[in-house]
């Protein structure tokens, strides 16, 4: 039967945590993405291919993607662009023209599309397709005006019976750029920022590094990762995801703190109502000879209280609860305190050793010897109104 190991349950709370983390993380983007965003969300996923889609069945405000390979010719413009006329089909197979608006960013590719169309309607030779212009875009309708320079294209060409296989859609092309630059790119750096932080976070859920803080706490003691993990093999007491060994308390979860018994000097639990989440939070609550707080958060206040009695009762010399003249003792009296849980433990200690390897007294002897009755335990607990001076007695 494998022996517990608290290293590897702390690593398993560091998966499930940053898994948590992730999920919370892309699921705040996609909501971005589809409230904040929902035109630029529809750019990005854009999956189909405009020029290989039917005319019948293209729809307006529709998003797609494609790569333009063939363009007859342009027959308006405005400011910022020029509108093109494309080979299309619809459903039936027969052809169509479909209107292309492309800025003019784009104009000296479109140009050379127009002309190695043109070459390849006389030669048929595939060789001259070279040049394309990958896009991205949305359906719209055209307006009258610019159906109506579409017709007249045809009229000038001489070809009036074209004009029937107008599209009555346009295919407006939407450069990234744009996209990045609109308004909107805020929100796109948002949502970028939180995706590469579920990224992050799931990388991170496999890696170490977070023992780096426990590891140096285990060499301040000597220790390393496996006498940690030897140390709780079989843990004195199991709170939830707390355990306590002879000597240390650990919460095996992601974050592990690791507290040493030996240290501890007042003990108690509480309970608090966070102003954030509108939670209520148990702790257990546990001060040091070294002016450190360790708190752990539990599920109850019976648990939080279970596990401040379980360390009191290997620490019974450190304060218990949380009560005013505790808190005094703490905040005004700390040397008297940590005189009073270690010096004068050892001090006790020592007395008595040395009764117990003192000689038995001559039973023979003239007087009797009379021994000073025990001092109780009690009476070495410090409190301040102890520690505070008393007035010389008169003689």
């Amino acid at each position: 039967m494998n022996s517990f190991s608290i290293v590897k349950k702390i690593h398993k709370g560091h998966i499930l945590t940053r898994i948590i983390i992730a999920v919370v993380l892309l699921f705040i983007a996609v909501l971005f993405a589809l409230l904040a965003l929902p035109k630029t969300t529809k750019y990005f996923l854009a999956g189909k291919n405009v020029f290989g889609s039917a005319t019948d069945n293209y729809k307006e405000d529709r998003f797609y993607k494609g790569k333009a390979l063939y363009l007859y010719d342009w027959f308006a413009e405005n400011d910022k662009g020029k509108f093109y006329l494309a080979p299309a089909y619809n459903e039936a197979g027969e052809d169509r023209y479909l209107i292309v608006y492309i800025p003019d960013d784009y104009e000296e590719k479109a140009d050379r599309l127009i002309e190695q169309t043109i070459n390849y309607l006389k030669s048929g030779d595939e060789s001259y397709i070279q040049e394309s212009i990958k896009c991205r875009g949305f359906i719209d309708v055209p307006n009258p005006t610019t159906i109506e320079y579409a017709r007249q294209y045809f009229d000038l060409l001489g070809a009036p019976n074209e004009k029937a296989k107008i599209c009555e859609y346009m295919f407006v092309m939407v450069p990234l750029k744009d996209v990045l630059l609109s308004g909107s790119s805020v929100y796109i750096v948002i949502i970028i920022a939180l995706i590469i932080g579920a990224i992050a976070s799931i990388i991170t859920a496999f890696t170490k590094g977070y023992l780096k803080n426990l590891k140096n706490r285990l060499a301040r003691e000597g220790m390393t990762l496996d006498d940690l993990d030897a140390e709780f093999a079989q843990p004195v007491s199991h709170i939830g995801n707390y355990y306590v060994s002879s000597k240390h308390v650990m919460n095996a979860e992601a974050n592990p703190r690791m507290l040493k018994i030996e240290d501890v000097i007042w003990i108690h639990s509480n309970k608090m109502n966070s102003i954030n989440s509108n939670q209520t939070l148990f702790n257990a609550v546990f001060y040091t000879r070294y002016h450190e707080c360790v708190k752990y958060q539990m599920k109850t206040i019976q648990d939080a209280e279970l596990l401040c009695q379980t360390v009191h009762s290997m620490q019974p010399r450190a304060l218990f609860g949380y009560v005013i003249e505790n808190s005094e003792m703490y905040y005004k009296h700390f040397n008297e305190l940590v005189d009073q849980v270690y010096n004068q433990k050892e001090e006790n200690a020592e007395e008595q050793n040395a009764e117990a390897s003192s000689d038995t007294p001559d039973v023979s002897s003239e007087a009797p010897v009379s021994e000073a009755p025990a001092q109780p335990v009690s009476a070495d607990i410090l409190t301040p109104s102890s520690v505070a001076p008393k007035e010389e007695e008169d003689v």
